[in-house]
């Protein structure tokens, strides 16, 4: 894997992890002003898990996607 595969991996990465805080702390916030059950946070959680594997593969497998101005392979 090159260093710009690399780069793009990581800057998906941390854009998952801040985009992934600001979704917990609105879903905090949503369950608490609407009661809902615990089951919310865990489903919550549970999309956030399972989604940061799909961005990460997704990253690798199509480098062109989010290129603004180039065009793809």
């Amino acid at each position: 894997m090159g260093s710009e595969a690399t780069r793009r991996i990581l800057k998906v990465l941390a854009g998952y992890v801040v985009g992934g805080w600001a979704v917990r702390g609105l879903g905090q916030w949503l369950a608490g002003v609407l009661a809902l059950p615990p089951l919310f946070d865990r489903l919550l959680w549970g999309g956030l898990v399972l989604g940061l594997p799909v961005a990460l593969l997704v990253a690798w497998r199509y480098p062109s996607i989010g290129r603004h101005g180039e065009r793809g392979p």
